[in-house]
């Protein structure tokens, strides 16, 4: 009798214990589970960063980000490897986007460039071409472009094609004047001449 009393309690424990083990264990699973965030978008691939990190060089990297007026930015190579200066890198065939929020578009291209996320600058040089929406098409030796806002200056002498003819001018930028999207604002500098055509 005692026996079967002992068997009768263990099974009565059992019935309690055993639920609240399993209660216990199941917890533990969401407790040390791990979390998992969104994914975030990096310029380069973990490939690309191993390669740079050896002095190699990467394939068709991407840069994008957002300027401080709301524009997009971003930019394309043919190829980057490191260059000197902190995560300076230098580029083959550099190309690049600006868009404004309500679809202004300016896209240049030059053969050669560097990017520095530190100094938040962008160099193109080697004969820089710059297309705008409005049916410009400025030309120039070299030019420098801002990461955190939109700021573009060429370093030298321009010429552009565009609606009114053919301008050329010691220099020109193009910026973000006001607190609208309606602020971009390109602007030719130092003997400015315009020959006038027509047909255009």
């Amino acid at each position: 009798m005692a026996g079967g009393e002992r068997y009768s309690l263990f099974i009565a424990w059992a019935k309690v214990l055993l639920p609240v083990a399993a209660l216990a264990l199941l917890s533990t699973l969401f407790l040390f589970s791990t979390r998992r965030e969104a994914p975030v978008e990096m310029p380069f691939s973990d490939r690309g960063i191993e390669e740079l990190s050896q002095g190699e060089r990467m394939g068709r990297p991407r840069y994008s980000g957002m300027t401080g007026d709301g524009a997009s930015l971003s930019f394309t190579a043919a190829s980057v490897a490191p260059a000197e200066g902190g995560a300076r890198v230098a580029a083959d065939r550099m190309n690049a986007t600006i868009e404004t929020a309500r679809g202004g578009r300016f896209e240049l291209a030059a053969e050669e460039g560097a990017l520095d996320p530190e100094t938040r600058r962008a160099e193109m040089w080697g004969g820089v071409t710059m297309r705008t929406d409005g049916g410009y098409v400025v030309v120039t030796d070299a030019m420098t472009a801002r990461l955190d806002r939109t700021l573009v200056e060429s370093a030298g002498a321009v010429r552009a094609d565009g609606p009114p003819g053919t301008l050329t001018a010691g220099r020109f930028t193009l910026t973000h004047e006001g607190d609208g999207d309606d602020g971009y604002v390109l602007v030719f500098k130092d003997g400015v001449k315009l020959v006038y055509d027509p047909e255009k």
